[in-house]
C-alpha cells in the first residue's frame, strides 16, 4: 500500500485594501516534474497533466466568504509522475482547510507548528518515499507537491480559504488555465443578504441568483473541456444589516459591522509638515518602489504641504532629511541602497515637531523587535506595494494612528492620492453593553466606510466609538437580529488571524497561539497543516489524526496511543539512567590524572573498507612533524586578563564588534592561550572580486556582485563575514541582516544568524530569534541548548547578573538531557550537563533556584573546551583537535595521552561533538573538522558549523571565542597531509 504525506505550510495573508487583478499567468497552474526538474528538460520532457475536475464553492455572509476549490489532476503518461499545483488566491485570503486523497478518499490535514509539520516531512522523506508538500508562498500563492500519480490515474487536493468581500471591488478569484478543464462545477451561497452579489463566470457573462426560503442559490455545471479564461468575481450586494452575526464550527459567534457615514466625515485640513518613512531594507528590492515614488510625487503635488521630512531607517539606520520640494525628495530616495533588515523599534521618537500627515512605506515585516510599537505624532497611512505584505500588522498601527492603510498596485495610484487627500475613518474601540472591551480587527474600506469583525458578546449591543467624524469620536450601537444570523467560518477565521499576529513573536504565548489557530483553523506562519496516511506515522510524530481518519486505523492509533503513554515514564527512567552512566564516566575523566609523553603516535583516518572489524583493527599512522604556528599578520590582536581585554586595531560604533584573527587571553593560572582562526571563507567568484578591489571600491564591487548572487543567504554570509574582516562593521552587519529579508531564508538561515549575533554581543537579537526555534522545535534538542548558552551569554552582559536567563537557561539544558525523546543525539546530554553544571555557581550566587538529580551535579571545569555544532541534518561533522604532542583526538581515539577527551560522535545531524581538556599542555592545539558533507542544493550554501573554542571554562575567568565556517573539505596548499578543514590554532604557552 503506498502511503502519502502532504504539509500545507500556509503563510498568514491578511488584510488589503485591493483585491488582486486578473492573473496573466497560468492560474491554476500544474506542472509535471520529471528528474526533479518542474516542465522537465529538452530531452526528458514533462507529460502535460491535465484538470480533469474543478469543483468551486463559495459561501457569501455579508462581506465575508469561504471559498472551496477541488480539483483532480490526471496523468495522461504511462509513467507515474509528481504533480505540483498552483493557485493564486485573492489578497486577503486565509487558509482554513486542506486535505488530500488518500487511496481515493479525501483527508483533511491536522494544524500543528510549522516547524514540527516540516520536521516530520524530512523524516518521512529519510524514509525513501517522496512525501507531498504544500504552502502558501510570497504573492499569497497556494501551492502542492502531489505524489504519486500514477499511469492513466488521477489524484485530488482540496483547498479552503476565507477573505473578506471589497466594498469597492468584491471577491475576485482569477482563473485562467493553459489546457481545457474536463467539467467545471460552480456552487454559489448568499445569506444575510438584501440582494446577492452580481456573479462574472470564468468564460464571461453571469449567472442568476434563485431566491430560496433560507437565502441565495446559483449553480453552475455545464462546462465541459473548456479553458477558463477569466476570474470568478462576485461584485457588490446589500447586507441585510449594518452588523451580522457568523457562527464559526468552534461553537462561538463572531460579528462583522460594514457601515459608512460619507456626509459626517469631518473636513479636510490643510497638511502642512508631511513625513515620510521610508524602508530601506532589502525585503523591499522586489516592491513597487517607482510606483511608490510617483504616487509620493503625485500626493504632495496635490497636498502643497510646507515642509516633508524623510526618515530612512533598517534595523541599523534610521537618518532623517527634510526637503522643500517634491522633486528633491524624489532625488534622495531615488539612489536608495536596499540592504539590512527592519525594525520599527523608536521610529516614531526620531523627530520632535509633530506632522500633520504621516507615510509609512514598508512591507511591515520587522527582522527584529516585532513588539515595539510605532506611533508617530500624527495622523498615519501606512502604504505597501509587497504581495507578501504583513498587512495585518500595517493595518494595526494605522488604527493605532488614526490612518488608514492603503495597498498600491501598478494602476491605482490615482485612487491612493485621493483617498489620502480626504478624511477617513477609522474605528478606535468596541465594547458590549456593559462596556468591557471587545477584540477586534478592522478590515480596509474605502471613503467613510468601515468594516469590523470581532467576538461576539454573549448578550446585548455592540458599541463602536470612530474617529473622523465631524464630531471628534462618535459612538454607534448595533444590534443584531436573527435575519443577520449564518453559519459560516470567515468573519471568525479573519478575527483570528489578527489575535495570532500580535502574539506570534512571543514564544511566551505560544500555547495561546497554538489553541487560536486550531480552534479557528487558520494557517499562519507558526502553524501548517500535515496529511499522514497510516495510524504509526501519526503516532510517531506524537500527532491526533483527523476525525475524517479511516475507522479501523483509528482504533489501531488509539490503542497505540494508550500503549505509548504507558511506556513514557519507563522511557523517562531509562534516559535519567543512561545519563547517570555517561556522567559518572564524565567525572571518572576528569578526576584522573594524564602523564602524556612529549611525543605520541596518532591513529590517522585510514580509507575504510566497509569492514567494521577490520578497519577497527587498522594500525594507527605515525604522527607527522607539525609545522610552527602561523604568525598573527598585521591581524589586529587581544592583550591582557580575560576581564580587562585590550583591543588594538581599528575600532568603529556598531552592534557588530570587529573581531580578530589573533587572540592571546591570560587565564587566572597565569596560561596564555593564543588562538589563531583560519581563513574560515569560502572560495567563491564574489570575494575574490572584493578581494581584487581597492579599498575606496569595495562597496561598488559589492552592489555589482549582489546584481548576480544577492539572492541566496550564502552570499550574504560570506560577504559579511569578510567586510568584518576588513574592519567595516557597519557593512557587515547590513549584509548578515539582509539574509535574514530573503524569500529564501530559512531556519537554518536564522540558526547561522542568531549564531553570528551572538558572537557579536547583539544578544537581545540573538535571543529572540533562537527563542522562536527553540519553542517550536520539539523534535529536536539543539535549537533548545543554543537558546540557553545565548541567555547565559547574555546574563553576562546583564548589570544584575541576569538571574531570570541563567534560570531558564538551567532549565532548558537539564530538558535536553534528559529529555528521553532525544535518543537519537546521544552524547547531547553529557555537553548539556557540562554547561549547566557551570552556571550553579552564578544561579547561587545569585540567590536563584536550581532542580537537578543530586547524582548529576558537579562543576568539570577545564583549561579547554571546544565544542561544534552544524545547521543541517544530513552531514556527519567530526571535530578533530590535534594536540601539541602530536596525537590527533578524534571519534577513532576519544581519549588522548594529554587527557584530551572527544564526546559521542553524532552522525545524525546537528552536533553536538565536545572536545575537552582538564590540564593543557603547553603547546600548539589544531581544530579541525571532518565528515560527510552532502552535495545539495541549498540557498544557504553547503551548511555551516559553528565553533565555541573555550578557554577557562566554568571558571571566573571564562572566556570564549566563537567562529563558522562552510561545511567543506577541500584540500588547501600549506595544510600539510591532513584531511578535514582547520578552523584555528590555539596555542597555549608555559606557566
Amino acid at each position: 500500500m503506498r502511503w502519502f504525506i502532504g504539509i500545507a505550510l500556509a503563510f498568514l495573508v491578511s488584510a488589503v485594501c485591493n483585491l488582486s487583478p486578473v492573473s496573466a499567468s497560468p492560474n491554476p497552474s500544474i506542472r509535471a516534474v520529471v528528474n526533479g526538474i518542474e516542465g522537465g528538460d529538452q530531452d526528458n520532457p514533462a507529460p502535460q497533466l491535465s484538470l480533469s475536475a474543478m469543483n468551486l464553492s463559495v459561501q457569501v455572509h455579508g462581506r465575508m466568504a469561504e471559498v472551496t476549490i477541488e480539483v483532480t489532476v490526471f496523468n495522461p503518461s504511462d509513467e507515474e509522475v509528481e504533480a505540483r499545483f498552483a493557485l493564486t488566491m485573492p489578497q486577503d485570503a486565509v487558509v482554513t482547510g486542506y486535505a488530500l486523497d488518500i487511496n481515493g478518499k479525501l483527508i483533511d490535514g491536522v494544524l500543528i507548528d510549522q516547524p514540527k509539520a516540516k520536521a516530520v516531512y524530512e523524516d518521512e522523506i529519510r524514509e525513501k518515499v517522496d512525501p507531498g508538500l504544500a504552502e502558501v508562498t510570497r504573492g499569497n500563492q497556494f501551492r502542492t507537491r502531489i505524489y504519486p500519480i500514477d499511469a492513466q490515474g488521477s489524484r485530488t487536493v482540496r483547498l479552503r480559504f476565507v477573505a473578506p468581500v471589497d466594498v469597492a471591488n468584491g471577491l475576485v478569484l482569477p482563473l485562467e488555465t493553459e489546457s481545457p478543464v474536463g467539467t467545471l462545477k460552480l456552487t454559489l451561497r448568499a445569506d444575510g443578504m438584501k440582494t446577492p452579489p452580481r456573479i462574472g463566470l470564468p468564460q464571461g457573462g453571469s449567472l442568476a441568483w434563485i431566491k430560496k426560503s433560507d437565502g441565495w442559490r446559483a449553480s453552475f455545471d455545464n462546462l465541459r473541456n473548456r479553458k477558463l479564461t477569466g476570474p470568478l468575481a462576485l461584485i457588490g450586494g446589500e447586507p441585510v444589516s449594518n452588523i451580522l452575526v457568523s457562527h464559526h464550527a468552534n461553537g462561538r459567534d463572531y460579528f462583522q459591522i460594514a457601515d459608512f457615514d460619507a456626509k459626517r466625515l469631518a473636513k479636510p485640513q490643510p497638511i502642512k509638515r508631511v513625513r515620510v518613512y521610508w524602508d530601506a531594507s532589502l525585503s523591499r528590492r522586489d516592491d513597487l518602489l517607482v510606483e511608490e515614488r510617483n504616487l509620493l510625487a503625485a500626493f504632495l503635488a496635490v497636498a502643497k504641504p510646507e515642509a516633508i521630512d524623510l526618515v530612512r531607517f533598517t534595523t541599523t539606520i534610521a537618518t532623517l532629511e527634510s526637503f522643500a520640494t517634491s522633486s528633491a525628495l524624489d532625488a534622495a530616495l531615488a539612489p536608495t541602497l536596499y540592504r539590512g533588515g527592519t525594525s520599527f523599534k523608536g521610529l516614531d521618537d526620531v523627530l520632535a515637531e509633530d506632522a500633520d500627515l504621516c507615510l509609512l512605506f514598508s512591507d511591515g515585516q520587522p527582522t527584529f523587535a516585532a513588539d515595539a510599537a510605532f506611533r508617530p505624532r500624527c495622523r498615519l497611512a501606512t502604504i505597501t506595494s509587497a504581495p507578501d505584505a504583513n498587512s495585518v500588522r500595517l493595518g494595526r498601527m494605522a488604527r493605532a494612528a488614526r490612518g488608514q492603510f492603503l495597498r498600491l498596485t501598478a494602476d491605482n495610484g490615482a485612487a491612493l492620492v485621493e483617498r489620502l487627500m480626504k478624511p477617513s475613518v477609522a474605528v478606535v474601540d468596541v465594547r458590549d453593553s456593559s462596556g468591557a472591551r471587545l477584540p477586534f480587527r478592522t478590515l480596509a474600506a474605502p471613503g467613510g466606510n468601515w468594516l469590523v469583525v470581532g467576538k461576539m458578546p454573549d448578550s446585548g449591543d455592540v458599541m463602536l466609538r470612530i474617529a473622523g467624524l465631524r464630531k471628534g469620536i462618535a459612538e454607534r450601537i448595533y444590534t443584531a437580529d436573527a435575519a443577520g444570523f449564518g453559519k459560516d467560518n470567515a468573519a471568525g477565521a479573519l478575527w483570528a488571524v489578527d489575535e495570532v499576529e500580535q502574539i506570534a513573536d512571543d514564544p511566551l504565548k505560544r500555547g495561546t497561539l497554538r489553541q487560536i489557530s486550531q480552534s479557528h483553523q487558520v494557517a499562519s506562519p507558526s502553524m501548517a497543516f500535515l496529511v499522514l496516511e497510516r495510524p504509526d506515522q501519526y503516532l510517531r510524530a506524537d500527532i491526533k489524526p483527523p476525525a475524517a481518519f479511516d475507522e479501523e486505523w483509528m482504533s489501531e492509533y488509539r490503542d497505540g496511543a494508550k500503549e505509548r503513554r504507558n511506556s513514557r515514564a519507563e522511557a523517562k527512567k531509562r534516559r535519567l539512567d543512561f545519563a547517570l552512566e555517561q556522567w559518572a564516566e564524565r567525572k571518572a575523566w576528569w578526576n584522573k590524572s594524564f602523564a602524556p609523553p612529549k611525543r605520541v603516535k596518532q591513529p590517522n583516518r585510514p580509507q575504510e573498507s566497509g569492514n567494521a572489524a577490520a578497519d577497527a583493527a587498522a594500525p594507527a599512522s605515525p604522527v607527522v612533524a607539525l609545522p610552527p604556528p602561523a604568525a598573527a599578520g598585521n591581524a589586529d590582536s587581544y592583550e591582557g586578563d580575560a576581564d580587562n581585554i585590550i583591543v588594538t586595531g581599528q575600532s568603529r560604533s556598531s552592534n557588530l564588534q570587529s573581531v580578530p584573527l589573533s587572540v592571546t587571553v591570560t587565564g587566572a593560572d597565569g596560561v596564555a592561550v593564543k588562538v589563531d582562526i583560519a581563513d574560515v571563507l569560502s572560495d567563491q567568484p564574489y570575494l575574490r572580486a572584493l578581494d581584487a578591489a581597492l579599498p575606496a571600491a569595495r562597496l561598488g564591487a559589492l552592489a555589482e556582485q549582489e546584481i548576480t548572487y544577492g539572492s541566496l543567504p550564502a552570499f550574504y554570509f560570506d560577504t559579511a563575514e569578510w567586510f568584518r574582516l576588513k574592519g567595516d562593521v557597519a557593512t557587515a552587519e547590513a549584509l548578515l541582516l539582509s539574509a535574514l529579508e530573503l524569500p529564501s531564508a530559512d531556519d537554518e538561515t536564522r540558526l547561522i544568524v542568531a549564531f553570528r549575533l551572538q558572537r557579536a554581543g547583539a544578544h537581545d537579537e540573538a535571543v529572540r530569534i533562537l527563542e522562536l526555534a527553540a519553542v517550536s522545535a520539539d523534535a529536536r534538542p539543539q535549537p533548545r541548548r543554543s537558546l540557553a548558552l545565548a541567555l547565559i551569554e547574555r546574563a553576562k552582559a546583564k548589570p544584575g547578573g541576569g538571574l531570570n536567563d541563567l534560570e531558564r537557561a538551567f532549565t532548558l539544558l537539564t530538558e535536553v538531557a534528559l529529555d528521553p525523546a532525544i535518543n537519537d543525539f546521544d552524547g547531547i546530554e553529557t555537553v548539556a550537563l557540562m554547561e549547566a553544571n557551570a552556571i550553579i555557581p552564578r544561579i547561587d550566587a545569585l540567590g536563584g533556584q536550581w532542580t537537578l538529580d543530586p547524582r548529576l551535579v558537579a562543576l568539570l571545569d577545564t583549561d579547554v573546551r571546544i565544542t561544534i555544532e552544524w545547521t543541517n541534518d544530513d552531514a556527519d561533522i567530526d571535530l578533530w583537535v590535534i594536540e601539541p604532542t602530536g596525537e590527533k583526538t578524534y571519534y577513532r581515539n576519544h581519549v588522548s595521552a594529554s587527557g584530551g577527551l572527544i564526546s559521542n560522535d553524532m552522525t545524525d545531524g546537528y552536533g553536538p561533538e565536545e572536545y575537552v581538556l582538564h590540564k593543557a599542555v603547553p603547546g600548539q592545539y589544531r581544530i579541525k573538522i571532518d565528515g560527510y558533507s552532502p552535495d545539495r542544493l541549498n540557498p544557504n550554501g553547503k551548511g555551516r558549523v559553528m565553533v565555541r573554542m573555550i578557554r577557562d571554562f566554568a571558571r571566573p575567568t571564562e572566556h570564549a571565542d566563537l567562529v563558522d565556517a562552510e561545511i567543506s573539505f577541500d584540500q588547501k596548499p600549506g595544510d600539510d597531509d591532513e584531511d578535514g578543514k582547520l578552523i584555528a590554532k590555539m596555542t597555549v604557552a608555559k606557566k
